[in-house]
C-alpha cells in the first residue's frame, strides 16, 4: 500500500501528528522552540539524546527525519555527528553521512566492549573541536 497525502491536507494534519508524537514520547523532555517539536533533549550542551529519526509513515509517531536533520544543521551546522545505536539504517544522506553505526538489539544492553567503543568514539569526537555535538539514539 502506498501512502500519500495531498499537500492541501498537511496544514490540517500537522497539529494531529504533533499530538500523536507528544503522546508517544509521554513524559520525556521534548525540544520545542516554536519551529521544531522533537523527541530530543540536551543531556549536556554537547550531548543530545533523541528518538529514532523516522521517515514515511513512521514519521507520524517518531521524530520526522527531515525535521531532525534541519534542526541539527540549523543549530549545529557542520559540528554534529549522530550515533545510531539501533540496528536499523535510514537515509544517512540527510545528515551528510555524519553517522556512526554501533547498533545492538532493541531492548537489550550492549556488550561491555561495545559500550566502551561507543563512549570512546563520542569522547574522541567531542575532543576534536569544542563546537562538536554528539547526537545519540537507539530505536
Amino acid at each position: 500500500v502506498e501512502w500519500s497525502v495531498s499537500l492541501k491536507l498537511i496544514p490540517m494534519i500537522s497539529p494531529i501528528l504533533q499530538q500523536i508524537r507528544t503522546k508517544v514520547s509521554a513524559d520525556r523532555t521534548r525540544f520545542e522552540d516554536g519551529v521544531y517539536n522533537l523527541d530530543l533533549a540536551y543531556v549536556t550542551e554537547r550531548i543530545i539524546a533523541m528518538g529514532f529519526p523516522g521517515g514515511g509513515l513512521a514519521s507520524m509517531w517518531r521524530n520526522n527525519i527531515d525535521q531532525v536533520s534541519s534542526m541539527l544543521k540549523s543549530y549545529h551546522s557542520q559540528h554534529f555527528k549522530v550515533w545510531n545505536l539501533s540496528q536499523i539504517k535510514y537515509d544517512y544522506d540527510k545528515f551528510d553521512n555524519n553517522i556512526i553505526e554501533l547498533g545492538f538489539p532493541d531492548h537489550h544492553n550492549p556488550t561491555i566492549d561495545l559500550l566502551f567503543e561507543i563512549v570512546l568514539s563520542i569522547d574522541n569526537y567531542l575532543k576534536e573541536d569544542p563546537d562538536n555535538v554528539a547526537v545519540i539514539h537507539c530505536l
